[in-house]
């Protein structure tokens, strides 16, 4: 009974780990192996170690060690279902300290917190008894015999355990950090210039001063935006100037999360060739194009890791960061966007980065914009289900406001404009699962449909002629450096006009999503 107790941390954690595997599809079989050898090593280590402080330190480690990675392991199953993957941790490793705290309020539940206290429970029960000897009834000749036994039966856990080591998640963040390593070296081997790697820039304007804004939003699927003919009037004042939008009604992005979908649609960079986005990027077209360039974000510029977006910002010639502190909202982008717009500089690029509807989606929006508290409309009936989804709802609100605003601000200047509102990727809210956020390896429709709104203003009507209007077009973000230049009448050597959804020559191509596969064929129309 006491070897059983100073061993508890360990079987409970196993218990944990096992739960995972037969409720959900998310630890596939060599997965769940490597846990059971791990657990049949940590006795055979706990009984093979005679010396008392040695015991109990190991015994400690390698508890809380495994029942970490247990919970880890449980936790994101319970919440997407999906495996822990490459991707997922580098989504980890470029979260900034705000983003995780959000993450853990929006996420965690009193069903983890159980099982947490269960784990740490265990924990001090194993302790505890670890610190008494237990009884030992082997003579001298049978305790090496023994430990001889136990030395080859680690051997070949070992053997096994290193075998499998490919599907232990500590490998895979390991594999994680040395692939940031590859790409940082990559990044510092190209010769970055503010003008990137772009040949035979073609650019005649045929204004005298032109602007293009353009607003990246966050986690905003077009589903919950009435513009798209969602139930509620979550665009009020767009729908005002319906008539002087073009709302693009098949748009998606080629990923579910920040960093993979911006590193596309920003960039050359796509499914078929992502080195292409390395010393690429929109900025760095537009400046080579005579252009001056700023970025404004109400995001965060810093992870454990700096994110691929800001290095892309650095190319800008003007980089401003809005004070992120709590409640800091999307508005606060208004007052510098109107800064810049006043300065003299007659061709600019501005892109703007929201927060959009970023979860926590209550902490999006200002209480003015609290609007929407009766029952949505949606298959999943909790209280926690009509709680998020109002909740987004609102945020979505409050950001057709600033986009608005954007736009307002755009149009007084009586300059050749366009204003193009995207967001990086969609957001599931109880439209199709029981679940709000977004996952890279078991993403929804939701998750990937985006919107992606043009707004044009009178002196640009009046001198683009070459522009197709095709609202229908399925089109993916990660092309949309080919649709910006297109806009802008810039012309480069890697230009290619089938890419643009505003050329009459554009043609419809496979959108790649999750890992190599098709959009259209896992998400067909009915």
């Amino acid at each position: 009974m006491r070897i059983f107790l100073s061993q508890l941390s360990l079987i409970i954690s196993l218990i944990v780990i096992s739960f995972t595997y037969f409720f959900y599809d998310s630890i596939g079989e060599k997965q769940f192996a490597v846990y059971l050898l791990l657990f049949a090593l940590g006795f055979c280590f706990n009984d093979f170690i005679k010396t008392k402080i040695l015991k109990i330190s190991f015994t400690l480690v390698y508890s809380f060690l495994y029942g970490l990675l247990s919970f880890i392991e449980f936790v994101h199953a319970h919440l997407f279902n999906s495996k822990i993957t490459v991707s997922t941790i580098s989504i980890f490793l470029e979260t900034n300290s705000s983003e995780a705290g959000e993450f853990m309020n929006t996420y965690i539940n009193g069903f983890h917190l159980t099982v947490a206290l269960l784990l740490i429970s265990s924990l001090i029960i194993t302790a505890v008894f670890s610190l008494k000897e237990p009884n030992s009834f082997f003579t001298k000749k049978l305790i090496v015999r023994k430990n001889i036994l136990i030395l080859s039966i680690s051997a070949i856990l070992l053997m096994c355990v290193f075998g499998l080591r490919k599907h232990f998640l500590p490998f895979q963040i390991a594999k994680t950090v040395e692939s940031y390593q590859d790409q940082k070296k990559i990044i510092e081997s190209v010769k970055v210039t503010s003008e990137g790697s772009f040949e035979n820039v073609n650019y005649q304007p045929t204004s005298d001063e032109e602007l293009y804004v353009l607003v990246i939003g966050e986690s905003t699927t077009r589903g919950h935006l009435s513009l798209y003919n969602y139930t509620r009037k979550t665009n009020p004042l767009l729908e005002q100037r319906k008539d002087q939008l073009l709302v693009y009604k098949d748009v998606i992005s080629p990923h579910t999360h920040t960093i993979p979908s911006l590193g596309k649609a920003l960039t050359l960079g796509n499914y078929n060739d992502p080195s292409e986005k390395y010393n690429s990027t929109i900025i760095q077209l537009f400046n080579s194009a005579g252009f001056k360039t700023y970025w404004i974000s109400n995001q965060r510029p810093v992870g454990v890791y700096e994110t691929s977006t800001k290095i892309i910002s650095r190319n800008s010639d003007v980089s401003i960061y809005t004070d992120i502190s709590e409640g800091a909202f999307d508005g606060k982008v208004i007052a510098p966007l109107i800064k810049v717009l006043n300065e003299d500089d007659h061709k600019k690029l501005i892109i703007i980065h929201l927060m959009g509807t970023h979860f926590a989606y209550k902490k999006r929006y200002p209480v003015d914009f609290n609007v929407f508290s009766d029952e949505p409309v949606t298959l999943f009936n909790s209280k926690k289900a009509f709680q998020a989804i109002n909740e987004y709802d609102n945020a979505v609100l409050y950001n057709d406001y600033v986009v608005n605003e954007i736009i307002s601000e755009v149009e007084k200047i009586n300059s050749k404009s366009v204003v193009l509102y995207l967001s990086d990727h969609g957001e599931e809210v109880y439209e199709t699962r029981n679940q709000i956020g977004h996952t890279e390896q078991n993403g929804s429709k939701p998750m990937f449909d985006i919107p992606f709104i043009v707004w044009r203003s009178k002196e640009f009507l009046e001198t683009s002629q070459d522009f197709t209007v095709a609202l229908d077009r399925p089109y993916s973000s990660e092309d949309l450096p080919h649709s910006l230049a297109d806009l802008a009448g810039i012309k480069f050597k890697r230009y290619v006009k089938e890419k643009s959804i505003f050329d009459s020559e554009f043609k419809i191509k496979s959108r790649i999503i999750l890992n190599n596969k098709p959009y259209d064929e896992i998400f067909k129309k009915e």
